[in-house]
């Protein structure tokens, strides 16, 4: 039944790419100018995450991955998790209680990584969490850029193995607006629906721009099985995932603010390695006030003073917990603020040289409300400052940064940056150096086994040659050395005792390689292969699988390749292949411990796309996702009791989207 209903949508679909094709045969060649919307030399791409203004990729002192509006949408992407997948080196676990944990070259980086929503930091405070699956409005997001190494230098103690700022059509300015509306079934009748919509204008004076949507899904449509033998089926919202969310920005003259509101929900029964009797949500909300001023000093003296206001409410569960399952889960509410203000300087004293310093002061506070004496009720205070500049010479562009953190619980630290980049002729190759401090959060001081947790130390190498093959391909070459000193892992001793420790050394090397193929017909192809190995396989810890040279998780080699396939003008046939080789999960077992292979996977989606159709601005998707019911499933990066999450099975959508915007938007 499974297989036919399959067939049926792919037969559909090569009817309608046959149809189109037969109609408009004269059309096979899109637009010269739409082509050249598409840049060919992906290195020149403009950024902004790494500090400077409008910079190419390959002049960043970082590794950073763009995913643009139209990556996202030949995709055909349900999530933030199918877009990140795509980018090298990424992949995701599992955590507690149902959330996803994103892995980075290898690493457990969940808790070491820094998420942006339009510029704001959206990282949890409690435990330095981030969010993933049905997240945010993915139509609203017209760009995601991705630092894939370090950015403490300029984002601070969070930022150790990525940053990854989500830019959605409220961090703009733009005139118009755009609707749209994503269904989805599994064979085994998991719905998703996702609608969204943003708006915004400009005047001389003001302009403003909203991004808003919910999303409803599910984590999982298989059978949980834990290390004992009791199961539950995730279908029936014991897994359903669901985000309401909306931003919005307001500037006059130099004057800017936003706000950012979010509410995301999680329903799960499982924790550690018990099951309880129903399902129990899970609740992250946040309010991100952000005002701003920005003006000129001086010539060539920019001074930009902010004010910053968020609160969190991270990990909530219900006071009211059945008499079964008290032993399983504890009710939880701890209320998180951080408020922070600081002072941005933008200098240019030539031609040359680029200097951005900073200097901000926050405070945390969190207040344990239901639990007043567990010990998360607590208040620090962090002074920062951090300088960073580029000096362009004939020789090479360099780069310097220093940072320096004084967090009100531990000693000052320095987080040092050096980056070397060099361009000849349509090649480039660029080197950089990071020392990372990653500031412990509130949860991983208070709840700790053993001796007081240490800040971690990360020294990160970062090799990267790249440019432009011909004129049809580009293609880039990483290699990667991380070494952490003082790792802060969460780990679970027994269904009674868990915590934070530090006391391991951790650390991946390896390689990526990107190679994208367009033409002047619109055909892209972008391939990427991500490979690392374990730094110190010798040691033992909570995150190694013993004699592999691997990570709890994380596969050794991950391929992936997204294609669009132009008909004509109107309609495109995308697709994304990912292939995951061996990965190693933990058995659950006390009495028994062992690491099971969970085997590669081999995944393929598919995804019609038809832009405006009957009407200029209206857009329709029809999409498959896991073809062939591979099995992907979430397995916990660290030694624990819990068992991996089933992923959904193959997963059916259609989208609809309608939207009068103009082509680009404006420059930050």
């Amino acid at each position: 039944m499974k297989r036919s209903k399959a067939l049926r949508i792919l037969t559909f679909l090569l009817f309608l790419s046959t149809y189109a094709f037969a109609q408009e045969r004269e059309e096979l060649k899109i637009l010269k100018s739409d082509a050249n919307d598409l840049p060919i030399d992906l290195s020149d791409e403009k950024i902004s995450i790494t500090g400077q203004k409008d910079i190419s990729t390959k002049d960043a002192p970082a590794t950073v991955s763009v995913i643009t509006e139209d990556d996202i949408l030949r995709s055909g992407a349900r999530d933030l998790m199918d877009v990140l997948r795509l980018v090298p080196g990424f992949e995701f676990g599992v955590d507690v209680q149902g959330i996803a944990a994103l892995g980075v070259r290898g690493n457990s980086a969940n808790e070491g990584s820094l998420v942006l929503v339009d510029g704001l930091e959206f990282t949890e405070i409690l435990y330095a969490s981030n969010l993933f699956g049905s997240f945010l409005p993915l139509d609203q997001v017209w760009r995601i850029e991705v630092i894939r190494g370090p950015g403490s230098v300029m984002y601070g103690g969070f930022a150790v193995y990525s940053v990854i700022n989500i830019l959605t059509k409220a961090s703009e300015e733009y005139n118009g607006f755009k609707v749209s509306n994503t269904i989805g079934e599994t064979a085994k009748n998991s719905p998703r629906r996702n609608f969204s919509a943003s708006f915004g204008g400009m005047y001389e004076k003001f302009n403003f721009s909203v991004s808003s949507g919910f999303s409803n899904g599910n984590r999982s449509d298989g059978i949980y099985s834990n290390a004992t033998g009791n199961s539950y089926d995730m279908t029936q919202g014991t897994s359903a995932l669901s985000d309401r969310f909306i931003s919005i920005r307001a500037n006059a003259g130099r004057f800017s603010a936003k706000i950012l509101a979010d509410h995301y929900q999680v329903m799960n029964r499982d924790n550690v390695n018990e099951i309880t009797s129903k399902a129990y949500p899970v609740n992250f909300s946040s309010f991100i006030m952000d005002i701003r001023h920005d003006f000129l000093a001086a010539q060539n003296v920019s001074l930009k003073p902010y004010f910053t206001f968020r609160k969190q409410l991270p990990w909530e569960t219900p006071n009211k917990i059945d008499s079964l399952d008290v032993r399983i889960i504890e009710p939880l509410k701890v209320a998180t603020n951080r408020i922070t203000s600081g002072l941005n300087i933008e200098l240019k004293p030539t031609q040359s040289i680029d200097i951005l310093c900073n200097g901000s002061l926050w405070r945390d506070f969190s207040q344990d409300v239901l639990n007043p004496d567990s010990g998360l009720s607590a208040s620090f205070l962090c002074q920062t400052a951090f300088a960073q500049g580029t000096w362009k010479t004939k020789v090479a562009n360099f780069s310097l940064g220093l940072r320096f953190d004084h967090h009100s619980y531990y000693s000052p630290f320095f987080s040092p940056r050096l980056a070397i980049n060099k361009s000849f002729g349509n090649f480039y190759g660029k080197f950089s150096f990071n020392r990372s401090f990653r500031t412990p959060a509130i949860a991983n001081i208070i709840k700790r086994i053993g001796n007081e947790i240490k800040p971690q130390r990360t020294d990160y190498f970062d090799l990267e040659i790249g440019g432009k093959l011909n004129s049809h391909f580009t293609g880039t070459l990483n290699l990667f050395r991380i070494n952490v000193q003082d790792g802060i892992i969460y780990e679970v001793l027994s269904n009674t005792l868990e915590g934070y420790s530090n006391d391991a050394k951790l650390g991946t090397r390896g390689a990526e390689a990107q190679l994208v193929f367009r033409n002047e017909n619109g055909v892209v192809m972008n391939g990427s292969w991500s490979f690392y190995r374990n730094l110190f396989p010798e040691l033992v810890n909570p995150i190694h699988v013993p004699s592999k040279g691997l990570n709890l998780a994380f596969p050794s080699h991950k391929l992936c390749l997204n294609t669009k396939l132009p008909i004509n003008k109107h309609f495109s046939l995308n697709g994304t292949f990912i292939f995951l080789s061996n990965r190693y999960g933990f058995n659950g077992s006390e009495e028994e411990p062992f690491y099971i292979n969970y085997g590669p996977v081999f995944q393929w989606n598919a995804f019609l796309e038809v832009k405006d159709v009957y009407l200029k601005g209206l857009s329709l998707g029809l999409g498959i996702f896991d073809i062939f019911n591979s099995q992907y499933n979430l397995i916990q990066p660290y030694r624990s009791f819990h068992m991996p999450l089933p992923g959904l099975s193959r997963e059916f959508t259609f989208r609809v989207s309608y939207g009068l915007l103009p082509d680009k938007f404006s420059s930050r």
